[in-house]
């Protein structure tokens, strides 16, 4: 249900910005997600969404940004 289309999101006037920072920088909010994954409308999603994106990053689909310390050396 992650779809990026702004057709898809039309319902959603108030998470426009998280859909556009997706969009133009590539970051997915925790807000976002929220939002999208509603338990209203997607309840099996809401209820499951730690797992899902746990999955998401196992399969390479979302990944996590590197972090880098004051000396440059990426953080593990």
């Amino acid at each position: 249900s992650l779809i990026t289309a702004e057709i898809f999101i039309s319902d959603k006037p108030g998470i426009l910005s998280k859909w556009f920072e997706l969009r133009d920088n590539g970051k997915l909010t925790r807000d976002l997600i929220d939002a999208v994954w509603t338990k209203e409308k997607y309840p099996d999603f809401h209820d499951n969404k730690d797992y899902l994106l746990l999955l998401m990053e196992k399969l390479n689909i979302i990944a996590r940004p590197k972090s880098y310390g004051e000396d440059g050396m990426e953080v593990k």
